[in-house]
């Protein structure tokens, strides 16, 4: 199973980070106002970024990181054009297969660091 952490942008600009096994749904339920508490009084949402996961523990930590970010870290995560998604499906793959140095963003493997 595939495990989701995505960032919506909400009607009012905000932005939210979330967890979920199936994005599609999850965005519907935000946009019907049975998503999160934070989203009901702010949609409709637009998916803005998604990456995947292979374990819900990797997906959940990654949620976590996101949501500690300034919205400035956030928007680092975000195309230029608002009608794009960024995706990001490096959490698919073993750490072995990407750069362990520490001058690499750990959110997006072979990024320079400076999304912090």
């Amino acid at each position: 199973m595939v495990h989701y952490v995505y960032v919506v942008e909400c009607s009012d600009g905000s932005l939210y980070t979330g967890y979920t096994t199936d994005v599609g749904r999850r965005i519907d339920e935000h946009n019907a106002g049975d998503g999160a508490k934070y989203t009901a009084g702010r949609r409709p949402v637009t998916l803005r970024y998604v990456e995947y996961h292979d374990s819900r523990s990797a997906a959940q930590r990654r949620e976590y990181r996101i949501k500690d970010r300034s919205r400035e870290g956030k928007e680092r995560l975000l195309p230029d054009d608002p009608d794009r998604v960024g995706v990001d499906i490096s959490g698919l793959f073993s750490d072995d297969q990407f750069p362990a140095d520490n001058d690499y963003c750990d959110c997006l493997p072979g990024r320079p660091h400076d999304c912090v």
